[in-house]
């Protein structure tokens, strides 16, 4: 029996790319793509916020000479603009090899 889950995904309105999976700060380096695995949400709330970080520009941790810590530093995108995005829910349906082949992929 099929199961279905919902997720949050950040959406790029003129291409239909969503933000990528991608470890850390690397997310607001990415372009939204069409192919890769898109990064997902639980909460709203991480959503927004991963969205207000990638709008800012890109994000590099850049360790800090006199003290061993790391520093955030952020190249500004003016390119990136919040009218183009958008948070969208995400429908997966989970079911087992044998329910998929019925469907004939």
């Amino acid at each position: 029996m099929a199961t279905r889950k919902y997720f949050l995904g950040i959406r790029h309105r003129p291409s239909g790319g969503l933000l990528p999976n991608v470890r850390g700060w690397g997310f607001t380096r990415t372009a939204p793509s069409r192919t890769d695995p898109p990064r997902l949400f639980v909460k709203i709330g991480a959503a927004r916020q991963a969205l207000n970080h990638w709008l800012a520009g890109e994000l590099f941790e850049e360790p800090d000479s006199d003290f061993g810590d790391t520093t955030l530093r952020c190249h500004r995108r003016p390119d990136r603009r919040e009218s183009d995005m958008e948070i969208v829910e995400i429908e997966i349906v989970v079911r087992t090899l044998a329910e998929a082949q019925l469907r004939d992929i």
